[in-house]
Formats: structure tokens, sequence, C-alpha cells
């Protein structure tokens, strides 16, 4: 369970500064 939290909070947190900072 603490991987899969820690896989989707790694795949969500490039997405996160993709939307804050589009290029």
């Amino acid at each position: 369970m603490l991987m899969m939290v820690l896989k989707l909070h790694l795949v969500q947190l490039p997405i996160l500064w993709l939307n804050l900072n589009p290029m």
C-alpha cells in the first residue's frame, strides 16, 4: 500500500510541476 501511494505521488508531482510551470 505504501509503495502504491509513493508511486502515485511520484507520478502526480511532475504533472503538478508541469501545470504550474508550462513550457
